[in-house]
């Protein structure tokens, strides 16, 4: 037996023994190190996502850890102990999305944390069609648990395709909006990075994080945002936005601060449907609005690089894994910063 967490409904999450993962014959088993808490977690927990999920399961789909044991028929040269992170998607390998390298998009695959069991445990089996990576071990611990959502970040900006963007407006400086910011500082020294926030408790830590200027909605609405913008920033509006609240206001915005000929890349997740004029993409500013998926595409051997070679931290985003036991203050805490879980704790 082994402890997990285990979601049994919205805000029905309980801490408890449940059966050790089979050994999968093609794969393996994990002995997992750590788990970052994602937004998506959250809004699992808070019965607002737009996913239908079947309850129960064990959450956690940012993984990192350990292989403990190698089933007879798996394929690939990983030994016992390597450190290694798993993507969140088991993708079939077979359909035209995954001959395409869009294995993120596959319909055949399956999801850890949701469809199949996640990292919220000590021990978690891998199929054999897991995508997994090995981890360094100068990676701390904290770096380690922001892997997924740092390589989400590297696919973000391959979608945004910033160039020589310039301005480069930044809407939701939560974790992922945080990495971000830091990711365009790092790989765009030359944009102009304007963080987008509703709170302005977090201007301070944006600006810290590498943006230029910082404008808030509150008190004043986006309303305000729109003309400071256009006012202080730039007359012609931004060709590059990238919006990572999922609020539908934040779309708003969005269609309102982007230039024409500029692009949209939207990475939230939206609980509602939203209404767009569709002239404001096609008839007055020819715009091209593109979403994102997960991190696709060598974006997770890049995260890892990137912390590897101390080219990126995250450790004034992350906090000190919680022990696993400690879920509900990962889920209910909303400071902007990232959590991770870890069974290595002193319930252990």
């Amino acid at each position: 037996m082994m402890k997990a967490v285990v979601a049994r409904g919205a805000g029905d999450f309980v801490f408890q023994e449940v059966e050790d993962p089979p050994l999968p014959s093609d794969g393996y088993l994990l002995e997992v190190e750590a788990a970052g808490v994602c937004a998506a977690d959250r809004m699992i927990w808070e019965g607002n996502s737009p996913w239908n999920i079947t309850f129960p399961f064990t959450p956690g789909h940012e993984i990192v850890g350990r292989i403990a044991d190698i089933g007879a028929n798996a394929k690939g040269s990983l030994d016992i102990g390597d450190r290694v992170a798993v993507e969140v998607m088991a993708p079939c390998g077979i359909c035209h999305l995954c001959r395409d390298n869009r294995e993120n998009l596959c319909r055949d695959g399956a999801h850890f944390g949701s469809q199949m069991p996640g990292a919220f445990a000590e021990m978690m089996a891998l199929p054999g069609n897991s995508l997994i990576h090995r981890v360094p071990e100068n990676i701390s611990l904290q770096d380690a648990a922001g892997i997924e959502m740092l390589a989400n970040a590297v696919h973000i900006l391959k979608r945004a395709a910033l160039n020589n963007a310039g301005t480069v407006v930044v809407t939701g400086v939560g974790a992922i909006g945080a990495t971000v910011i830091q990711l365009i500082k790092h790989e765009h020294p030359g944009a102009h990075i304007v963080a987008v926030v509703r709170d302005e408790t977090k201007v301070e830590r944006a600006l810290s994080l590498g943006a230029h200027t910082v404008l808030s909605t509150s008190p004043h609405g986006p309303s305000s945002v729109v003309e400071a913008f256009f006012e202080k920033i730039s007359p012609n509006g931004a060709r590059r936005i990238i919006e990572l609240s999922g609020s539908v206001e934040a779309v708003d915005l969005a269609l309102e601060l982007v230039a024409p000929g500029g692009r949209i890349c939207l990475y939230g997740v939206y609980n509602q449907r939203y209404s767009i004029d569709l002239n404001q993409i096609a008839e007055f500013k020819e715009l091209e609005l593109v979403g994102g998926h997960l991190a696709p595409n060598g974006a997770f051997a890049q995260a890892i690089a990137l912390l590897a070679d101390g080219k990126i931290s995250l450790s004034n985003i992350i906090q000190e894994p919680l022990p696993l036991d400690k879920f509900e203050s990962a889920l209910t805490a909303h400071t902007g910063h990232k959590y991770a879980l870890s069974a290595k704790g002193p319930h252990s």
